[in-house]
């Protein structure tokens, strides 16, 4: 008998009930309604907003004064500006790094092709290549 009562007390709708909760009430729909004149369904719905209410209460912020919210908001812009000119400023290191050699590269490749013993291989190599090709 007690299973028979219990059965009765539960609505097939309750489990719908997180969705009203989440979109407000449905006006004029049919779920809004049967939440607003089942009791089991209109029990849940106060339950869901009780947890919900405890939940909120635990995420920092969300129950905070206002001025908590305007101070950590400043603070962490002026941290957020920060860590940009960090950034900024560790990437400017790099990219002077990277120029420096590549500076370094082409004044090396320079003083190669300048230097004296390149320039007579290069006379070299290309006077018997000039005379393969042109004279034999």
């Amino acid at each position: 008998m007690q299973e028979a009562i219990s059965i009765q007390n539960i609505c097939p709708h309750t489990h719908k009930a997180p969705l009203v909760l989440e979109n407000g009430e449905l006006s004029g729909s049919f779920l809004s309604r049967h939440f607003e004149q089942c009791s089991t369904c209109s029990d849940k719905i106060e339950a869901l907003k009780i947890d919900r209410n405890s939940y909120l209460k635990q995420i920092p912020f969300v129950s905070a004064p206002k001025e908590i919210k305007v101070i950590f908001k400043q603070e962490s812009n002026e941290l957020s500006v920060r860590v940009k000119r960090r950034i900024r400023s560790m990437k400017m290191k790099r990219f002077e790094e990277l120029t420096s050699g590549l500076k370094d590269f082409s004044l090396d490749v320079r003083k190669a092709l300048l230097s004296m013993e390149f320039t007579l291989g290069a006379g070299l190599v290309l006077s018997v290549w000039a005379y393969l090709k042109f004279i034999n």
